[in-house]
């Protein structure tokens, strides 16, 4: 093991973000296709990469590669969705007034959403039927409160899990569609099982963090487009309550209320947490949340809770999480330090520098092991700094982390 004197020789020399070629990150499949094609010339800050997506629906700035993934699955689901002609019913369901569309209401109420038999338990106790008192704010990424009532919403996130995307998606071009689409639908001048049969290849998008494509995460997909936002937000309230996390009801409460996680995002940290039972610190993700000011940073958390849940079932149990900078690490029971990264291409500068020599020196004076897994890839000198201060690295691991589902 180097002494901390050769660690001060070898970060004179730290690294300095730069462009990266699009070859570097992402597979080929990725570069270009029918309906898009990605810039070959990424931006990286040292920890994610910035991308421009040109597609057939107009251009699109793209922060970290998990997003990129998903906004190129949605553009080929519009070029899905465009095969369907609605001829005038949109332009009549327009034109509907709110009386008669009230009618939809009666509807809703009468045919609530339905069980999907063949779930994970854990997530059929997630979307128990609830009851109690509701006071919540309604996300940025909502529909509106009239279309919600009427049960304009509910044929929208139907129509939404047969194309396997995500109801709640911030993507303008994907709304657009799906909102004509769901009128059509929803006055009767088309059948929702035409989406079904143009779309059946489409792979579910969880929330925006799909790791993987198990049953469990298609019927979370499912149960989160096709349920009531208001029901989804009690039965996340009394889901935290139940995990004896030691946070109180207002507490909770602020945090689903909070704009920046969609009512996806939101749904999906509580089916990690609650995948992490046992695990101590569950409550410091909450904490997280509550500081959060920004779309990015409310993705990096929901994907960092999606990859505990991973490491938890898939890799090797967790014990507890710790404070790490502006996120979280874990200990696994084991004893051996866990990072967990949802990061795209990470360069040994000084910041990323200081963080991991801080963990490191958490495990001093142990002979536990120290992990990093990143969902991208690190640089040369990245690596090879970590080797030397004993770490392993893991890149690419979402596969990594799903190797291991039934």
């Amino acid at each position: 093991m180097a002494s901390l004197s050769s660690y001060a020789a070898l970060e004179s020399e730290f690294e300095v973000a730069e462009d990266l070629q699009l070859k570097q990150v992402l597979p080929e499949t990725l570069h270009s296709g029918k309906h898009h094609r990605t810039e070959a010339r990424v931006r990286n800050d040292g920890l994610f990469n910035d991308y421009q997506l040109t597609t057939s629906y107009g251009q699109f700035r793209i922060k970290t590669t998990t997003l990129l993934k998903i906004r190129i699955r949605e553009v080929y689901a519009i070029a899905a969705m465009r095969e369907i002609e609605t001829g005038d019913t949109a332009v009549k369901a327009v034109k509907k007034s709110g009386t008669e569309a009230l009618v939809g209401a009666k509807n809703l109420l009468m045919h609530p959403v339905r069980t999907v038999g063949s779930a994970a338990s854990a997530v059929e106790q997630l979307y128990a039927r609830t009851t109690g008192t509701v006071r919540r704010k309604a996300s940025d990424a909502e529909d509106s409160a009239f279309n919600q009532l009427v049960g304009l919403t509910k044929t929208k996130g139907e129509i939404a899990s047969q194309f396997g995307v995500n109801l709640y998606s911030r993507n303008p071009v994907l709304q657009q569609e799906l909102d004509r689409l769901a009128r059509a639908a929803y006055i009767g001048g088309l059948s929702v099982k035409v989406a079904t049969s143009v779309a059946s290849t489409f792979a579910p998008i969880m929330g925006s963090v799909l790791l993987g494509t198990s049953g469990a995460a298609q019927l979370l997909n499912k149960m989160i487009n096709e349920t009531p936002p208001a029901e989804m937000w009690l039965q996340n309230k009394n889901q935290l309550l139940a995990m004896g996390l030691g946070l109180d009801g207002d507490k909770i409460e602020n945090f689903l209320n909070r704009a920046v996680f969609s009512p996806a995002m939101q749904t999906v940290i509580v089916a990690a947490l609650e995948s992490l039972d046992g695990v101590e610190g569950r409550a410091l993700f909450i904490d997280l949340a509550l500081k959060v000011s920004d779309q990015n940073r409310a993705k990096l958390i929901t994907e960092l809770a999606v990859m505990s849940a991973a490491h938890h079932k898939n890799i090797r149990p967790l014990k507890k999480f710790v404070p790490m900078a502006k996120l979280l690490s874990a200990v696994a029971r084991t004893g051996e330090i866990v990072v967990l990264l949802p990061a795209d291409y990470m360069i040994w500068n000084e910041n990323n520098a200081s963080v991991m020599n801080h963990m490191g020196s958490r495990n001093s004076g142990r002979n536990a092991d120290k992990h990093l897994w990143i969902l991208g890839q690190v640089s040369g000198k990245m690596r090879s700094q970590l080797l030397i201060r004993g770490w392993q690295v893991h890149t690419q691991a979402g596969r990594l982390l799903r190797s291991r589902e039934s």
